[in-house]
């Protein structure tokens, strides 16, 4: 018994420190529960045919706060990104794709956002291949 215990603990514990690094982990615990936000989240490391590994998702409707309080996060997530790409409209913050460091295991980690004034989406990706998104992202 005590050995189930330890197995599912483990991988509680792993489930939950994929982003827990992350300053943007801070949305998903405060919004991923809320009636006017979609989370999705997929763990694909046991699929050997996927490319990707793990992919986290929010979709936030009529909520300001959450924005203002995501791009909060995006700032210090930035400070630890390799690679950071921004877009603006009309003076504000419409778009960021982030690049982090690379794990240890040889994934790549990425943060993408989108959002107006008061909706946003915010993605935290897992993918083996580096230039897999950059393909996908230009193909759009």
């Amino acid at each position: 018994m005590a050995f189930l215990l330890f197995v599912f603990l483990a991988t509680f514990v792993n489930a939950q420190s994929r982003t827990s690094d992350l300053a943007i982990n801070k949305v998903f615990e405060k919004y991923g529960k809320s009636t006017s936000s979609s989370m999705v989240v997929i763990d694909a490391k046991n699929d050997s045919d996927s490319q990707f590994r793990y992919y986290k998702s929010i979709s936030i409707e009529d909520n300001q706060a959450a924005v203002i309080l995501t791009k909060k996060y995006l700032e210090k997530d930035k400070k630890i990104s390799k690679n950071v790409k921004e877009v603006y409209s009309e003076g504000q913050l419409s778009m960021v794709f982030l690049t982090l460091k690379e794990q240890k295991d040889g994934y790549y980690r990425f943060i993408l956002f989108t959002g107006t004034k008061d909706e946003m989406t915010l993605i935290y990706l897992e993918l083996e291949d580096e230039k897999l998104l950059n393909t996908v992202l230009q193909k759009k």
